[in-house]
């Protein structure tokens, strides 16, 4: 038998590697069209109120009605009034929060978690409170914030910047000086 001649392999050759870039390029701008439809955050408005909820290893800003700035991480929920704003500015938070609070001093920001209320009038605070972690945190890093625990009628803690309040199902772990 005859052996192919040497053009016969060149041919093989480029029409592997065309094939290869192909490939390559179909699977690159798949993958891009998927990661700019995937959605990080799921934003539900409800009777009265508004919800975001983040996806898990994702995160989201978003901007209150008063111009407050929050930076909601992974697998987080922040639930507020549609008054929110006009007539009080409380919301509720499962997971992790970074704040940058408007200030307004008649109308104080009220942020609720099942471990701990915190009370602001315009400062940069972090919370983390998911429900299914044993301790809460609020770490403050300017301004001032005071903190109830629920059921508590008197803001008994009250942080200065870079000072951090940890809290468990028992109550208060500790309040410590740095953050």
């Amino acid at each position: 038998p005859e052996s192919p001649t040497p053009g016969i392999f060149k041919i093989i050759k480029r029409f592997w590697w065309a094939a290869a870039a192909i490939i390559f390029c179909c699977s690159v701008a798949l993958w891009l069209t998927s990661q700019g439809t995937g959605k990080r955050a799921t934003v539900t408005t409800k009777v009265n109120q508004n919800q975001v909820v983040t996806r898990p290893a994702s995160r989201t800003q978003l901007r209150l009605p008063d111009g407050s700035k929050v930076w909601l991480n992974a697998s987080s929920k922040l639930t507020y009034s549609n008054g929110f704003g006009e007539d009080n500015r409380n919301v509720w938070l499962e997971g992790e929060a970074y704040f940058n609070v408007s200030k307004n001093k008649s109308l104080p920001f009220i942020i609720h978690t099942s471990r701990m209320n915190i009370r602001v009038t315009g400062t940069v605070f972090n919370v983390r409170a998911y429900p299914k972690e044993a301790k809460s945190e609020t770490a403050l890093i300017e301004g001032s914030v005071e903190v109830a625990l629920p059921g508590d009628t008197e803001w008994k803690y009250h942080l200065k910047p870079q000072q951090k309040l940890v809290i468990d199902g028992n109550g208060v772990v500790y309040d410590s000086d740095s953050v």
